[in-house]
């Protein structure tokens, strides 16, 4: 299984299909990025939050604590 912080390194190169022949320290320095980048979308933003709450997915006070939960969950992953 990838993990996310994987799949948005992935994401950071300049041709994604290149990240199996990428050499381990630059897959490294992408996944610091790709880190750093899930660590500053760890807290939602007001419309996201509202946004989660008018589909009806979640209770209004639920909503951020889920996001940042599934965040949380991204970061500690494995690599």
């Amino acid at each position: 299984m990838t993990t996310m912080i994987d799949r948005v390194a992935r994401a950071l190169m300049q041709n994604p299909e290149a990240w199996d022949g990428a050499p381990e320290q630059a897959k490294n320095i992408l996944r610091g990025m790709a880190r750093s980048a899930l660590y500053t979308m760890r807290e939602p933003t007001e419309a996201m939050t509202l946004e989660g709450y008018s589909d009806g997915a979640c209770e209004r006070g639920s909503t951020r604590a889920t996001w940042t939960a599934m965040i949380d969950a991204a970061l500690q992953e494995k690599i």
